[in-house]
């Protein structure tokens, strides 16, 4: 029944992202869960195991997390902004949406979000 509202607040989300700088108590809570959670992330040999695969699937080196705690701290609502405009594109997102398609279509539809594909199972 909220399927297309749920679908509006998303894009509406996505675009404010991109346009609207992020609210400071909210970059700062981000900012303390991120550096705050940096120790546990290696807290077992599997964890440790991960954040190796991690750093050697994208080619970063060994002593990348030296400094990460510091750059982590260091992002401003501007940088958020920027990156959110380059990742972020609301005009070539792919939605998946399960549901009863007569119920749910129209009103997506209505929502002029882009082309609506239905796939079979």
């Amino acid at each position: 029944d909220v399927t297309d509202s749920s679908l509006a607040e998303f894009f509406m989300e996505l675009r404010r992202i991109r346009e609207t700088p992020v609210d400071p108590d909210e970059l700062e809570r981000t900012r303390q869960y991120l550096a705050l959670r940096v120790a546990g992330s290696f807290e077992t040999t599997g964890q440790m195991a991960g954040q190796i695969g991690t750093l050697l699937t994208f080619g970063l080196p060994l002593t990348w997390y030296d400094d990460y705690v510091r750059r982590i701290m260091a992002v401003s609502a501007e940088d958020v902004r920027r990156v959110a405009r380059k990742y972020i594109r609301t005009d070539s997102v792919a939605v998946v949406v399960v549901g009863d398609l007569q119920k749910i279509r129209p009103s997506i539809e209505r929502l002029g979000l882009g082309k609506v594909v239905q796939r079979n199972p």
